[in-house]
């Protein structure tokens, strides 16, 4: 083979062991990139359950107090019948 080859041949041979190192480097930041995306993915799933339980535990003391509401006036509306009774004896 005449030199000229020879020389190219090493050229193409460093040309590949560096686009090798590159896709490697490459894919190394690309895993890094889908890890921390997964973690963030993971982090916003977390506060949403946490904001879901949190929308529960307010729908039911809403509930709660409802019904609350609903007996103090039931009550509230027995007391004026009676006292209105007593008024027209």
């Amino acid at each position: 083979m005449t030199e000229a080859k020879i020389g190219h041949l090493k050229e193409a041979l460093e040309k590949a062991k560096a686009k090798k190192t590159k896709a490697k480097i490459d894919g190394a930041l690309e895993k890094k990139r889908r890890r921390v995306v997964e973690a963030k993915i993971t982090e916003a799933e977390m506060k949403v359950e946490e904001e879901i339980a949190e929308a529960r535990c307010l729908a039911v003391e809403a509930f709660k107090a409802f019904v609350e509401f609903t007996k103090i006036k039931i009550e509230f509306g027995g007391e004026a019948f009676k006292a209105q009774q007593e008024v027209c004896r």
